[in-house]
């Protein structure tokens, strides 16, 4: 005859719960390159990075209009603030570093003559025109960009995402963007 065991007499097996990566905050940041004398956007790329890495974010962006040849050798560029998508102040904060390691990855570039980083954002006092090809034609704007043949424009979304693969090197990042990016000159 078997003999009844308890509950109590029972081994307890602790299986570790499994654990669920943490979402960390991404910035999804597009860049647009827009000819001043026609207001055209000729070229546009855009990639995600991980909050902590703009800067790598910034050279590899910067890194794929340089090779795309969209803009010729040795034309001068304007870089101007980035527009905030998410209307926060959080959200302009990191637009304005976002616009400050671009106009230090477009300074560094010898495809580019960099001109100046300009304050849209003060002068315009609109977040949404900040991201547009006209921006270019704002009275305020005309003597700051004197001898810009070429304006970089854009914006940045921040977003809390799970991230479930490796940390992005600058090497995958600019593949990322290359697959991201459109050549509007066809």
């Amino acid at each position: 005859m078997s003999r009844r065991v308890s509950d109590d007499e029972l081994p307890v097996t602790k299986v570790p719960l499994p654990t669920l990566p943490s979402p960390e905050r991404v910035v999804a940041c597009e860049l647009r390159v827009v000819r001043v004398a026609d207001r055209k956007v000729i070229r546009s790329v855009s990639a995600l990075a991980t909050c902590g890495n703009i800067g790598s974010l910034a050279r590899a962006l910067v890194g794929e209009l340089s090779r795309s040849g969209s803009v010729p050798r040795g034309a001068s560029v304007v870089a101007v603030s980035l527009g905030n998508r998410q209307g926060t102040a959080q959200g302009v904060l990191l637009a304005e570093a976002m616009t400050d390691s671009v106009a230090r990855a477009l300074r560094r570039r010898k495809q580019f003559r960099f001109l100046k980083q300009i304050d849209l954002r003060d002068i315009l006092g609109d977040e949404q025109k900040l991201e547009s090809a006209s921006c270019v034609t704002a009275p305020k704007l005309r003597g700051l960009m004197r001898n810009a043949r070429y304006i970089v424009v854009g914006g940045i979304a921040i977003s809390e995402q799970i991230i479930s693969f490796p940390a992005v090197s600058h090497q995958s990042q600019a593949e990322l963007v290359a697959a991201n990016s459109t050549d509007q000159d066809g």
